[in-house]
């Protein structure tokens, strides 16, 4: 009854009314209350906003829900602060309905306290508080919510997504520099947003085409062509010569989404000598369907000459596979925890002035200034490797091993005796720095102190280093001393494996093979990796079988190894390889068939293209390029619509390398369902510049739709 009475004073309303509506907060019954909160809000008077302030501390929940949309309802500036600190509420429908109110008064005060509240525990309130922000925030706020991109609730992603496409265009600077950020998906975001925000972006992501950032000047080229405003076609068009191959065919792209409006200006840039900047703009004059590509493609292909101008897109050549070998990387592991070690032992002495040293030795690559610095050595200084070798004799020992690592890093030959006499005289830690640095200058005077270091040290460490340098050095006098040190501990036999691998001598195989199967996971690992390094068949057999080891790092080392002998024998196993195991295991499993170069891996690779794993895509593409079969090249054809750049990328780049054999498949792909596969078929035939794709590349402009491809230059 006194509830419907509450409700009933509110209909009625005035002054009359107010008194005993403003009563009932007393009232017991949380009803009455409720009913007295929704009626003092159709009041609106002074007095009722003070009572609604007061009702925010009521013990009902829904009491304080009401109070707040009242007080949101009235628009009263002066409740701004009661509802500020109504954020804090224990309920979360209480805190996710004052986020919404304030976000309607849209008084800036409240921009502070919705800042501190995106810290709430709760998805949906964050949400409403994104929303508000955007409303209440100025320019300010705007590099708030692109920090909320980050949020682990996809939803609240989403709503700031949507609310800085709405206000972005007050401030578009942060929107531009989280294009750099570290998150993938901040950058995805930053990039939908720009366009979603459209005409205002555009002279800041013009700007941003010349940003230090690839990523940032690719995107804002993807995202100028989709607003498509013709400010943009002008700096695009200057960009298709810049030194940056990729923002070249993001500007490529950009204009042929620009379309009809950016013709005029295509066509006279034609007049540009450059070639590769020609190449591009009649691919995308092709691809928007004007006939006035015809003369200049024409023209293009009449100009072929033994080697043209080329997008690094598509012919940057793979780095020295020797680089990539996990040999060497687990070699460089040794050293980088070597130097760890060296690092601890100065730190556990606790000599406060071995800092600097400690963190060189910690940093990596190796700083030879650091350790400049620690000597006290001038790196100008002409004398400086004398006064490094004089520092060999210095009392403390953290600087004589800074001048042993400096010693190294220089690499002069004269260096070699004075470090080798510290090997053979020094303590522990500083004869191993000086087996370290040996083994960096890499001279053949070492080998014979290092061996013999290796044979008769009393310390592991020393051994270890020793027998690690001995690899790098690479002289076949090692290889001896390395086999009778496969009967030492496992962490000195562990380096002799790595360092026989280095060697590359086919004497080390037969004493190799029985450590395959020793007890340490480290060992078996690194002599598969030597194993895989000599390359000789005899290890084949036993590679097979420790595929089935325990340990995983054992199986990848088992499998690049078998790779590396590419032996057909191994083909069958590694095809099995291929489809199980993590995806390291499987994208070294796929290199390795595609080491073997036999067209019986075919349907394993073929299957791989269609991984989830775009690493595993973009190594069974690698792998596809060993293989020289009318196949591999109709499947590589394919992945030219593979959402991955760097799928695409890797497969243009081997197309590019078959020539005139690419041709007949890429001039299929004109005329693949995928459109994607069509654009980078038109671009690739204008790369390789066969005759033969003449007549279809017109042919194909000519039934040109007009509907672009999906930019997938940016992923």
């Amino acid at each position: 009854m006194r509830s419907s009475s509450a409700e009933a004073l509110g209909k009625i309303g005035g002054g009359k009314a107010e008194e005993p509506l403003i009563k009932a907060f007393s009232d017991e019954d949380r009803k009455v209350r409720r009913n007295a909160v929704e009626a003092l809000g159709r009041i609106g008077s002074e007095k009722a906003t003070e009572t609604l302030m007061q009702a925010l501390n009521d013990e009902d929940r829904e009491v304080r829900r009401r109070a707040v949309v009242a007080l949101g309802e009235l628009r009263e500036e002066k409740a701004t602060e009661t509802l500020m600190q109504a954020l804090n509420d224990e309920d979360r429908e209480v805190r996710c309905t004052v986020a919404i109110e304030l976000g309607e008064i849209g008084d800036q005060r409240a921009e502070k306290a919705l800042i501190n509240a995106l810290s709430d525990g709760d998805p949906e309130v964050r949400g409403f508080v994104v929303e508000a922000l955007g409303k209440v925030g100025e320019e300010e706020a705007i590099g708030v919510l692109v920090q909320q991109l980050k949020d682990p609730d996809e939803k609240v992603r989403n709503v700031a997504a949507n609310t800085l496409i709405e206000t972005g265009d007050r401030n578009t600077e942060p929107i531009v520099q989280a294009l750099k950020d570290e998150n993938k998906d901040v950058k995805l975001y930053a990039g939908d947003i720009l366009v979603g925000i459209g005409k205002p972006a555009v002279d800041p992501l013009i700007e941003a085409l010349s940003d230090d950032d690839s990523y940032t000047r690719c995107t804002a080229a993807w995202a100028l062509g989709q607003i498509g405003d013709e400010r943009a076609i002008e700096p695009l068009i200057q960009n298709i010569s810049t030194e940056d191959e990729d923002l070249r065919l993001s500007c490529t792209w950009a204009l042929t989404e620009i379309g009809e409006p950016a013709v005029p200006a295509l066509t006279k840039a034609l007049e540009n000598q450059n070639k590769m900047v020609r190449k591009y703009i009649v691919f995308s004059l092709i691809e928007m369907g004007d006939e006035r590509a015809v003369p200049e493609l024409i023209e293009l292909f009449k100009e072929k000459t033994a080697k043209t101008e080329t997008s690094a897109e598509f012919t940057e050549k793979e780095g020295d596979e020797k680089a990539d070998q996990p040999l060497l990387k687990a070699v460089e592991e040794k050293d980088l925890s070597f130097r760890k070690e060296v690092a601890n032992t100065f730190e556990e002495l606790g000599n406060s002035e071995a800092n600097p040293l400690i963190n060189a030795l910690e940093a990596e690559p190796q700083n030879i200034k650091k350790y400049e610095e620690i000597s006290g050595v001038d790196p100008e200084d002409e004398k400086a490797q004398e006064k490094f070798l004089e520092a060999l004799k210095h009392e403390d020992s953290y600087m004589r091993v800074s001048s042993i690592f400096a010693l190294g890093k220089i690499g002069d030959e004269s260096s070699v005796e004075p470090l080798i006499e510290v090997l053979v005289k020094d303590c522990n830690e500083t004869k191993a720095c000086a087996a370290f640095s040996l083994g960096e200058i890499g001279s053949e005077k070492a080998v014979e102190p290092l061996s013999f270091a290796l044979k008769m040290d009393k310390y592991d460490n020393v051994k270890e280093r020793s027998a690690i340098s001995l690899g790098k050095i690479g002289d076949q006098r090692a290889v001896e001393p390395l086999i009778m040190a496969l009967n030492e501990n496992y962490s000195v036999k562990s380096c002799a494996a790595l360092a026989l691998g280095e060697i590359g001598n086919q004497r080390a195989v037969e004493p190799l093979i029985p450590r395959l199967y020793e007890g340490d996971p480290a060992v078996r690992r690194n002599v598969a990796l030597a194993l895989g390094a000599i390359r000789d068949k005899k290890a084949v057999k036993p590679l097979i079988v420790a595929l089935q080891d325990e340990d995983e790092t054992v199986r990848i080392a088992a499998v690049w190894a078998l790779g590396n002998i590419g032996d057909a024998t191994a083909v069958s196993v590694l095809n099995s390889a291929a489809a199980d195991g993590n995806e390291t295991f499987r994208c070294t499993a796929l290199e390795a068939l595609g080491k073997t170069s036999d067209s019986k891996a075919m349907g394993t690779l073929e299957k791989a293209i269609e991984d989830d794993s775009s690493r595993v895509r973009s190594f069974a593409v690698t792998a596809l390029g060993k293989i020289e079969d009318k196949k591999a090249t109709e499947i590589l054809v394919r992945t030219l619509g593979d959402n991955n750049k760097e799928v695409r990328s890797c497969a243009s780049r081997i197309l590019i390398d078959r020539k005139e054999e690419a041709v007949e498949s890429l001039i299929r792909g004109l005329s693949d369902e995928n459109k994607n596969i069509r654009a980078n078929s038109v671009l690739l035939l204008i790369e390789i510049e066969d005759e033969r794709a003449v007549e279809p590349l017109i042919k194909y402009l000519g039934t040109n739709t007009g509907v672009q491809p999906e930019i997938q230059e940016l992923d």
